[in-house]
Formats: structure tokens, sequence, C-alpha cells
């Protein structure tokens, strides 16, 4: 099974990790995580989690009109994968790249980690000019001209699902 892992990047039109979850002849489930530890950050507020609501209800609309279903969890990220890789084997998670704070990039190495502890295969791909690790900015520009002008993704959504219960927000709102 393939995991889409929803971040910031909440859509379902010209998504990089979606295409290629949906181009793997596995099944595909669309799973986004409410990190509470994320929501303690400064950076963070109530404002910010009643527009995470709204979008987190607009991508669930949109992928139930494509008869998708949206997985909602609430906890560290590598508690919810792994109790998710007991119910179905887990064989790649898809993801956009984060740019967050700090606490984002922490988690992401630490999940990195997680991840090749079980030999599970992790697709970070780009949607910004920011690019990790780089020993020097001499060509950047290049870069970040070739990600702007690729082509706009045409998603599918004929290929099969796994869901498993969700969690409603609601239940997150106490963490803010």
């Amino acid at each position: 099974m393939i995991i889409v892992w929803y971040k910031k990047d909440l859509r379902l039109h010209d998504h990089a990790p979606l295409f290629e979850a949906s181009n793997s002849n596995q099944e595909v489930l669309h799973l986004y995580v409410f990190e509470p530890e994320m929501w303690c950050q400064e950076d963070y507020s109530l404002r910010h989690f009643y527009f995470l609501k709204d979008c987190i209800k607009d991508l669930s609309s949109e992928l139930i009109r494509v008869k998708k279903t949206l997985v909602v969890k609430i906890g560290p990220i590598i508690d919810v994968l792994a109790s998710i890789d007991q119910i179905k084997s887990i064989s790649k998670v898809v993801s956009y790249q984060e740019t967050g704070n700090n606490w984002s990039y922490n988690r992401d190495k630490k999940i990195k980690r997680w991840f090749e502890s079980k030999k599970i295969k992790w697709l970070e791909f780009p949607n910004n000019g920011i690019q990790r690790g780089l020993k020097n900015r001499d060509h950047w520009s290049e870069n970040w001209y070739k990600r702007m002008t690729t082509e706009k993704i045409e998603n599918h959504f004929n290929y099969s699902s796994f869901n498993i219960d969700s969690t409603s927000l609601e239940v997150a709102e106490k963490y803010v």
C-alpha cells in the first residue's frame, strides 16, 4: 500500500505525490495527520487551526467527489504510521517536501530514519524554491526555474483505495 501524506499542500489537482501513488498499481491511502506537538510551536495558533479545518473539509469533499476518502488521524506521525503498518503493510509514502519551522524539519529527519528502519520508501516532492541540503547556491536559480516551469500534472482517480477509521478534527482543537 502507498500512503499519500498530506502535510500543507491540501489539494488534488497538479499534485505530484498523488500522481505517483495513483500510477503505482497499489492501493492508496489518503492521510492527514494532526500532530499535537506541532501545534505547540509558537508559529501556530487557533486561527491557523480553523483555516486547516476548512482546508481538510474541502479536501475531504473533493476526495468524496472522486469516490475516495481522506483518513484523518491525531498523534505523532511515527505512531500513526506504525499503527497503520500493523493493519496493512506500507510499501511507500509520498508527500511534498515541507517548508516549515525547525520542529517540522527535525520531525522529517526523524521520520526518514524510521522509514529507513522499516524499509519503507519515502518520496518527497519539491513544491517551491526551497532546496534542502545544498552545499552551495551556485545552481539554485537554474534548479528553481526547472521546478517552476514543469508542466501541470493531470491526476486521475481510477485506482484502488485503502481506508481505515478516521478521527474528527473537532477532537484536535484541545491541542491548539
